[in-house]
C-alpha cells in the first residue's frame, strides 16, 4: 500500500475529490480527512487516531520491546531456576508472549497522544483553513489515483509507503 497526502483549498474541492476517488474504486475506509477547527466534516471520512497519532508505531514497538524483555526474563529463569522448579522452552516462549501482550497496550497508551510527525509539514496549511486528504491505495492504483488528484487541482500531493 502507498499513502498519498493531498492538500486541498476548501471543503467543496475535498468533497469533489473524494467522490471521484470513490468512483475510481478507492473505498471510503482508505480516505482520511484532517482539518482545522473551523471545518465541520459531516459526511466526510475524518482521520482517526491511526492516522493522526503514533498509535500503530507504539503498538509495534511495545510488542517488540515487551517480547524482548519477556524472552530475557524467561532465559534468565531457565538459566537460574528457582529452587525445585524446572523452566523449559515452553515457559520461555510464554514469558516472551506475555511480555509482548503487556508491552503493546502500555506503549499504545503512551503513543496514542503523540502527534504523527508525518503531518507536521501540513500543520500551518491546516491551521490556515486548508484540508489534508490522506489516501491509502494499492501500488497498482497509484498512477491512476495520482493522475486523478492532479486533475482536481490539489495544492500539494506527496506519496509515502505504508504497511498494508
Amino acid at each position: 500500500m502507498r499513502r498519498i497526502y493531498t492538500l486541498l483549498a476548501d471543503l467543496a474541492s475535498c468533497q469533489s475529490l473524494i467522490r471521484s476517488l470513490q468512483q475510481e474504486g478507492v473505498p471510503e475506509r482508505h480516505l482520511h480527512v484532517v482539518a482545522g477547527l473551523r471545518h465541520q466534516l459531516e459526511g466526510l471520512p475524518e482521520a482517526n487516531a491511526w492516522q493522526k497519532s503514533q498509535l500503530a508505531r507504539g503498538i509495534s514497538i511495545g510488542a517488540l520491546l515487551g517480547a524482548g524483555a519477556g524472552l530475557l526474563a524467561g532465559l534468565l529463569a531457565a538459566a537460574l531456576p528457582p529452587a525445585g522448579l524446572l523452566v523449559g522452552a515452553d515457559a520461555v516462549a510464554a514469558s516472551a508472549a506475555a511480555g509482548a501482550c503487556f508491552g503493546a497496550p502500555v506503549s499504545a497508551l503512551m503513543k496514542v497522544h503523540a502527534h504523527n510527525h508525518k503531518l507536521d509539514r501540513f500543520h500551518r496549511d491546516i491551521e490556515q483553513g486548508k484540508l489534508l486528504l490522506i489516501v491509502d491505495v494499492s501500488k497498482s492504483q497509484l498512477a491512476a489515483v495520482t493522475a486523478l488528484i492532479g486533475r482536481h487541482g490539489a495544492l500539494a500531493a506527496k506519496s509515502a509507503g505504508v504497511p498494508a
